[in-house]
């Protein structure tokens, strides 16, 4: 028996990426299917936790490539950032 598994990586807006590359996998699935019918296991860390519950409840990649353009400038800002390498530490 086998289980195939969709692994989300984390990185803030780099979460584009993962979803450019969830969009091509999603243009090749059949009329009708979801990422989630073809996953039955999503997970992810950080962001692609977000994107992977939205795709377990059945999203498709262009609903998170658009709460993405719409909301992640405003959500992953330097103000917002806890980790600044412009920083220096003392």
């Amino acid at each position: 028996m086998s289980l195939d598994i969709l692994e989300l990586d984390g990185g803030g807006q780099k979460g584009a990426i993962v979803l450019a590359q969830l969009k091509l996998l999603e243009s090749n699935l059949p009329a009708g299917k979801r990422i989630s019918d073809v996953f039955p296991l999503i997970f992810g860390q950080s962001v692609g936790a977000i994107d992977g519950s939205a795709l377990a409840c059945g999203a498709n990649v262009d609903e998170l490539i658009e709460m993405h353009v719409v909301e992640g400038p405003h959500i992953f800002t330097a103000q917002n950032s806890w980790w600044k390498p412009w920083r220096k530490i003392t």
